[in-house]
């Protein structure tokens, strides 16, 4: 193999290697947002039962204090 096609065969691996590395971190930030997201819908989730929770005592309240 001349120097050339060696050099050819290197930069193809150099560029299969970064085409790799970048798929790797693309899939990370897709796994990092993924969890980004259930963390904020479980907060939603939360707020959203404590806020019904807090309605309900009001209701009850009122219904027992009347």
């Amino acid at each position: 193999m001349n120097s050339y096609e060696e050099l050819k065969e290197r930069m193809e691996e150099e560029r299969r290697h970064r085409e790799l590395e970048e798929e790797e971190r693309h899939k990370e930030r897709e796994k990092q947002e993924k969890e980004e997201r259930e963390r904020e819908e479980e907060l939603e989730r939360r707020r959203r039962r404590e806020e019904l929770r807090k309605q309900r005592e009001e209701q009850e309240q009122e219904y027992w204090g009347k």
